[in-house]
C-alpha cells in the first residue's frame, strides 16, 4: 500500500555516486553515509564500510543536519515538481530533520568544496601514517600522488584487495619514490572488497 518515488539525477554530465540511507519517523530517525550500493549485496553482506548517525545525540543531529542542508542543494536543482513536493513533506512530516546541530558536523559532501581539500585542511601535516584502500584508483594514481604530497606521512599503508582496479607499476613505483616506509596489504582470504577508506594517523 506505499508509493515510493524514484527518481534519476541529472549531474551536469556527471556520475551521482554518494551512497545514503535515510529512516525514521515522527520522534527521530537513523542516518547511513557510506560505500554500499542499494542493492541486497550492497545492504547486506560484506566489504563496505558505513558510517551511522542517530538523531538522538548530537554529533548525529549535526551530520543529519548537514545531509539535509546538502538535499536541499540536490532537490532544488531538480526541475522536478513532485520531487521538491516529497521532500517539502518528509521535513514537514519529520521536524528533528530541521532541528539546529550544537555540535560540528562529521559529515562532508563535495557540492562547494572538494572532500580532498576538506580533509587536507583538517590534518597537522606532516602525518605519522597514511591508510588508504579502494577497489578503483585513478588511472595514473594522481590522488595518491596528491594525498602523499600534501600529507608528506611518515609511514604509508596501501591496502589492495582482488579485482583492484589500479596500475600496479605506477602504484608502486610512486610509492617506492616516496621518503616513507610503505607496506602493501591483501585480505585474507584474498577477495574482492568495496568500501572505500582513507585515514590519516596523528599520534
Amino acid at each position: 500500500g506505499q508509493q515510493f518515488l524514484l527518481r534519476a539525477i541529472d549531474w551536469n554530465g556527471h556520475a551521482f555516486h554518494a551512497k545514503t540511507y535515510l529512516s525514521g519517523d515522527r520522534k527521530g530517525g537513523r542516518l547511513a553515509v557510506g560505500s554500499g550500493n542499494l542493492g541486497l549485496s550492497g545492504m547486506s553482506e560484506g566489504h563496505e564500510v558505513v558510517c551511522l548517525f542517530s538523531s538522538k545525540d548530537e554529533a548525529g543531529k549535526a551530520a543529519i543536519a548537514a545531509w539535509v542542508t546538502w538535499i536541499d542543494q540536490i532537490v532544488g536543482r531538480s526541475p522536478d515538481q513532485l520531487l521538491d513536493e516529497r521532500w517539502r513533506r518528509a521535513v514537514e512530516d519529520f521536524p528533528w530533520l530541521r532541528e539546529a546541530p550544537t555540535a560540528p558536523s562529521p559529515l562532508r559532501h563535495n557540492l562547494n568544496q572538494s572532500i580532498f581539500d576538506q580533509f587536507v585542511a583538517e590534518v597537522e601535516v606532516p602525518v605519522d601514517e597514511l591508510i588508504f584502500g579502494a577497489p578503483f584508483y585513478d588511472r595514473d594514481v594522481a590522488a595518491v600522488r596528491e594525498l602523499v604530497a600534501a600529507l608528506r606521512p611518515a609511514r604509508v599503508e596501501c591496502h589492495l584487495a582482488r579485482g583492484t582496479s589500479v596500475d600496479g607499476e605506477k602504484l608502486h613505483s610512486l610509492l617506492m619514490q616516496t621518503d616513507a616506509q610503505t607496506r602493501f596489504l591483501a585480505p585474507d582470504p584474498n577477495t574482492f572488497v568495496h568500501a572505500k577508506l582513507i585515514a590519516a594517523i596523528q599520534g
